[in-house]
């Protein structure tokens, strides 16, 4: 099943199922990622506890849980966005009405951690999700012009996208002089088609022998509708 497109522009509903507000985050910065979801039609709103913040740099279970159940429950939100990473979405999972999510399909994105996440909702609901930019990857840069146009064109675009490499992999200082990356490069050239999970490894290694990773000789999930399938990918 996959979540209609804000054609015209839509709600985004910015919530943390992982890492809440930190301190790095600052007003000014929070208000960089506004304005720039703003250039795309998009208005702009936040979960009650995003704030909310204990000692392991996260809201409550419960109250994330509240946060993102209403996200998908309020008829108002069109995409439901994730704050940033972390290393707790996985303690979300078992305690998560994915009923909600099923009963009211929506466009979410998020990476890092929010693996886990999005990939407990793929093999629940058979809802697509998406592994891409959270707030936090919209707002690092100062030059956000490829990743906001691979996010607009996976959010408002039906059609087949076509990926190409950044002109460049990095636009701030890198501080780990000894490894640093330049960029895409081809393991094994040819063509493939199907259905594409995953996400950040060590978080889906995780996933192993639980109920929240897809079955490899069984790729779809039982109660996934007919229309297509899209892949998941990070920019």
């Amino acid at each position: 099943m996959i979540p209609k497109k804000l054609y015209g522009g839509g709600h985004v509903r910015i919530i943390a199922p992982a890492n809440s507000v930190l301190p790095k985050l600052t007003s000014d910065i929070i208000e960089r990622g506004i304005t720039r979801l703003n250039s795309l039609g998009l208005e702009v709103s936040f979960g009650k506890h995003i704030r909310e913040v204990n000692d392991f740099k996260t809201a409550s279970v419960r109250s994330r849980l509240t946060d993102l159940h209403e996200a998908f429950l309020d008829s108002s939100v069109d995409a439901v966005l994730a704050l940033s990473g972390g290393t707790t979405s996985n303690l979300l999972l078992s305690h998560i009405d994915y009923r909600i999510i099923k009963e009211n399909p929506k466009f979410i994105c998020g990476l890092s951690d929010v693996t886990a996440l999005l990939n407990a909702i793929y093999v629940k609901t058979g809802v697509v999700t998406y592994y891409g930019p959270h707030f936090t990857a919209i707002v690092a840069s100062t030059d956000a012009t490829y990743t906001l146009t691979y996010f607009r064109k996976c959010l408002m675009e039906d059609h087949s996208i076509t990926l190409t490499p950044s002109d460049i992999f990095y636009n701030t200082p890198w501080t780990d002089t000894e490894n640093i990356n330049s960029g895409y490069w081809i393991i094994n050239e040819g063509e493939a088609e199907g259905t594409v999970v995953g996400g950040n490894l060590l978080t889906f290694n995780f996933l192993q022998d639980t109920d929240y990773i897809l079955n490899a000789d069984d790729p779809h999930p039982a109660d996934l509708h007919s229309g297509g399938q899209c892949c998941r990918g990070r920019q």
